[in-house]
């Protein structure tokens, strides 16, 4: 690309991957209740992170071209 000159990358972009590793309680299939709750309450933060990851997205592509 040559210096001061840009492009539209909106184009570019064909997919977002987010993770999210909240790994605190036990194992799969091994936990207190107390981890059960802790676990439970950091996947439902994940809806406000999501939310937010959305607006973002919907602002950039105002054509509504990525989807959730």
């Amino acid at each position: 690309m040559k210096s001061g000159h840009t492009h539209n990358r909106l184009g570019l972009a064909q997919g977002l991957a987010a993770h999210y590793y909240c790994g605190t309680a036990g194992t799969a299939t091994e936990y207190t209740e107390s981890q059960w709750r802790e676990l439970l309450t950091k996947a439902y933060a994940m809806d406000g992170i999501i939310a937010g990851h959305r607006a973002i997205l919907d602002e950039y592509d105002q054509s509504a071209r990525s989807s959730c």
